[in-house]
């Protein structure tokens, strides 16, 4: 039960280097304690979804910022599970043609902003 804190830590550490944890090891770990034999969930579930939160991708990285404790992830367990099943879907089916259209102009405009970016930033530098 006290590695599925530390494998919590690691993932909130990373992005929130000054996060206060609160509770202590034993509360962190009854939390985990309820999660086992009230909710049901078993160990393997728990390591799975702590891995997934270290994953990288726009899920896992807002999922992080929200599980910021074992009780927040007893608490927000089937809208997170729901959000790993939502990711695997969209690896199933890849992009219609028209989204990988979108994606295509969404990357060309990002590639714009960041060559513009540099020549300004090349310019500035011979201003000064």
């Amino acid at each position: 039960m006290l590695a599925a804190r530390r494998l919590l830590t690691d993932c909130i550490r990373p992005i929130m280097p000054n996060y206060k944890f609160r509770g202590s090891w034993q509360t962190w770990a009854k939390q985990v304690d309820l999660m086992l034999r009230v909710d049901g969930r078993t160990q393997e579930q728990v390591n799975f979804i702590l891995g997934w939160l270290q994953s990288p991708g726009r899920n896992p990285e807002f999922w992080r910022t929200v599980i910021l404790s074992t009780a927040n992830l007893r608490e927000k367990w089937d809208k997170l599970e729901a959000s790993i099943r939502r990711d695997r879907i969209a690896q199933e089916h890849p992009p219609s043609k028209g989204e990988r259209g979108v994606q295509n102009i969404a990357e060309w405009a990002r590639q714009k902003v960041a060559e513009r970016e540099v020549k300004e930033k090349e310019n500035a530098d011979d201003d000064g």
